[in-house]
């Protein structure tokens, strides 16, 4: 074989192995892809499988679901939700859509725990949709998109099993991504008209909605000025409208609830640091970096600026107005999941600049690696025991024994608590949360002074024959256990001879019936 033969031989198998080793690298990266999508599947299968176990539960979930269907009751009665504070009824603080939407369902399956829970789990189901799609529609990246969807779903547990609990929180999340896709989308008047009455929804849903109309009014000014102006204008005129509406319907009582006394619950600073700490610098660090990268600049380059104002005004923001109202007295982790969903986005679009990142001759393989192992150790941490979740059989044959146990009582009764063993085991329609009255207390002014006045004439008065305390009524104020105390003679309690460990609430403050008290 002479030279020229050699040289030519060489050069081809040069050729082979580069082709061979570039197939090879491409296998590696189409690997990694794959198991990032199988991982961040795997939170969102766990999640869908815990909340389809749960979502059935006759009774409830979390204490204040009793109250949530309360609400609902007293909409398909045709009545007014906000009211003068009283023992019949007082409405939590927040503005009515959800209730008017669990309502319609509750029609066909009952004004029970299964009809909002079931708006609930639909919404974060939509919510996950919609998530997964803005990631991939921002970074042209469909697993970087998985990787959001999973991001949220990982923090299940973490914001206290709240995804499908018959409260506000899906359903509000749901109408915000709804504005932002749309308003990503938006192209004539109709489309801007769609994004306003989104808007209007998720302000309607929950008070945050007001904050995070700012950036999408944002997005569409950055777009088209036009467009920002319909749309800003519609939110403005249903929202103003339809408090007004409200507002003289109610005689001033609605205004009372959604803003005036929210407004009077102060922030507790020193709770500021530990739970920056708990919920952002320990257990979802890794998002919270995705978040601080985002506002870094990294996943945007130089000519578009404009997208990273608009995500970088939604991600402060929701993390701002999530987390300050959490830090006032009562505040739950069900409140920061706005502020996670921003930092599943942010993370989501920081991994796919990540994962189209080049390792030298080894392409994206070393990237994508890191990518796992990120996302990976996020999962870890917020891994949970879905039977920690689940109410047992134990937890269903003790409710009932509670129910029977307090269907026996002198009635009328009265449960501190959820209002829900008040509704089904009393003789009373509808009877007000005790939620409901401690927000009226913290809130102080006449509204409180009235109310104490009420509750205390109710006491005294035995107007309840039976009273039954949990937990929660440590939250009332001490007047009212002392005049309960000499009022009422202790009778035992409703959980005698069932095991320690039942009937807890399984998302939110542990609670449950117990003592008994009958008046002298």
């Amino acid at each position: 074989m002479n030279q020229s033969q050699e040289t030519t031989l060489a050069t081809l198998s040069r050729r082979l192995l580069g082709r061979h080793f570039t197939s090879s690298i491409r296998g590696a990266e189409f690997l990694l892809s794959f198991a990032i999508v199988l991982v961040s599947a795997w939170p969102v299968l766990r999640f869908v499988s815990t909340a389809l176990a749960r979502i059935g539960y006759p009774y409830d979930l979390e204490w204040c679901e009793g109250g949530t269907i309360a609400h609902i009751r007293v909409v398909l009665a045709g009545q007014h939700l906000y009211r003068q504070p009283s023992l019949e009824f007082t409405p939590y603080l927040y503005p009515p859509l959800y209730y008017y939407v669990s309502a319609i369902p509750a029609l066909v399956l009952g004004a029970g725990h299964l009809a909002p829970r079931l708006v609930s789990f639909l919404s974060i189901l939509g919510c996950f949709t919609l998530l997964g799609r803005w990631v991939r529609d921002e970074t042209d990246d469909p697993v970087a998109g998985m990787a959001a969807v999973g991001l949220l779903a990982a923090t299940y547990q973490i914001t206290g099993y709240w995804f499908e609990l018959a409260r506000v929180d899906a359903l509000f999340l749901l109408f915000v991504f709804a504005s932002f896709t749309l308003a990503r989308r938006a192209q004539g008047r109709n489309g801007a008209v769609g994004v306003g009455v989104l808007l209007a929804a998720a302000c309607f849903t929950k008070q945050l909605g007001i904050p995070l109309s700012i950036p999408v009014l944002l997005l569409l000014l950055l777009r088209s000025f036009r467009l920002a102006v319909i749309a800003a204008v519609t939110t403005g005129a249903l929202v103003v409208a339809t408090a007004t509406a409200f507002n003289l319907s109610t005689h001033g009582w609605f205004l009372y609830y959604t803003l005036d006394l929210p407004s009077r619950h102060e922030i507790q600073w020193s709770r500021f640091w530990p739970s920056a700490q708990t919920f952002f610098l320990s257990s979802t660090f890794p998002m919270t970096l995705g978040g601080l990268s985002l506002l870094g600049g990294l996943g945007f380059g130089r000519h578009s600026w404009k997208r990273w104002l608009f995500h970088a005004a939604f991600v402060s923001l929701a993390c701002a107005t999530s987390f300050l109202p959490f830090l006032k007295s009562g505040g739950y982790p069900n409140g920061l999941i706005p502020a996670y969903a921003a930092l599943a986005l942010a993370s989501g679009i920081a991994i796919s600049r990540l994962r189209r990142g080049r390792d030298s001759a080894l392409g994206s393989v070393g990237p994508q690696l890191l990518v796992c192992a990120v996302l990976a150790l996020q999962f870890h941490v917020l891994d949970y025991v879905p039977k920690d979740a689940l109410p047992s059989s134990d937890d269903l044959e003790g409710n009932r024994v509670v129910m029977e146990r307090l269907e026996r009582l002198p009635k009328p009764l009265f449960v501190t608590g959820s209002s829900f063993y008040t509704m089904t085991a009393g003789d009373q329609p509808i009877m007000t949360d005790t939620m409901g009255l401690i927000d009226i207390f913290k809130g102080g002014g006449p509204q409180s002074e009235q109310l104490k006045v009420v509750l205390s004439d109710a006491i005294r008065q035995h107007r309840f024959k039976t009273i039954v305390l949990d937990r929660v009524a440590g939250f009332l104020p001490e007047e009212f256990l002392d005049l309960i105390r000499r009022e009422y003679r202790p009778n035992g309690s409703v959980l005698h001879g069932l095991p320690p460990d039942v009937i807890w609430q399984k998302s939110g403050a542990s609670l449950r019936p117990d003592g008994v008290w009958i008046a002298r």
